[in-house]
């Protein structure tokens, strides 16, 4: 747990980011804010902020379950994160299936198009606009910043 002002300083590059995005673990709703280096969590109940280096995510899952309208998104971390007296390995993000973002109104990124050609290798995962189902984009987002 940290404070705004600490958690927002160390990062370097601010890639985007999401608001009231529902995590199932740790449970609650979280601003997220995705840097180079890092991603801030922010539990706007609470008013926590929990940083995880980007270098500490190990692995990303995408999964759909038969029968229910939900798609969960899991980020394995190296380094538990620490929430209260309870570690975390995995981040589960959850997001229904008809949550889409139109071309009208699309996700934009903090980035142009000629700096995230500087920061990453493949502009095919991150762009400055996205547009389709937000957990496509924010799977999208995070394989692009994470590199796994």
């Amino acid at each position: 747990v940290t404070s705004e002002a600490a958690a927002r300083k160390t990062g370097k590059t601010l890639c985007g980011e999401f608001e009231g995005v529902t995590i199932s673990q740790p449970n609650g709703n979280f601003n997220i804010w995705i840097y180079t280096n890092q991603i801030v969590l922010n539990d706007t109940v609470k008013g926590h902020y929990y940083v995880v280096p980007v270098a500490n995510v190990q692995q990303l899952f995408l999964l759909g379950i038969l029968d229910m309208e939900a798609r969960y998104f899991v980020v394995s971390v190296k380094t538990p994160l620490q929430v209260g007296s309870t570690q975390h390995s995995n981040l589960v993000f959850s997001f229904p299936d008809n949550q889409v973002l139109t071309e009208e109104e699309p996700w934009k990124a903090a980035l142009s198009e000629a700096e995230i050609t500087k920061h990453f290798e493949s502009t095919q995962l991150l762009k400055p606009t996205m547009a389709g189902p937000v957990f496509q984009i924010v799977a999208s987002v995070f394989k692009a910043v994470c590199k796994v």
